[in-house]
């Protein structure tokens, strides 16, 4: 679950315009989308120890920032749960 979490998150980063990105600069767009594409293209090599914990610090935080920019938006299937 926790790759098609970080997946998710890289699809739709690749959707915001790069005006938007830039307008919201403290959001790490780059990087949310090279770590999708780490995902579904060299999965082979990588470490589920940092998907995870991307998944269980990072997210919270990106989450609270997109509220923020995008209130609109129904993040309810990315809040904490235990099957993460």
């Amino acid at each position: 679950m926790s790759f098609i979490i970080v997946q998710n998150f890289g699809e739709a980063a690749r959707c915001v315009s790069n005006r938007t990105q830039q307008k919201y600069s403290n959001i790490p767009w780059t990087k949310i989308i090279g770590m999708r594409h780490k995902i579904v293209h060299d999965y082979l090599t990588v470490d589920d120890k940092i998907v995870w914990d991307v998944v269980k610090h990072e997210i919270p935080q990106l989450l609270a920032e997109l509220k923020k920019i995008f209130p609109n938006i129904s993040y309810d299937q990315y809040e904490e749960s235990d099957d993460v």
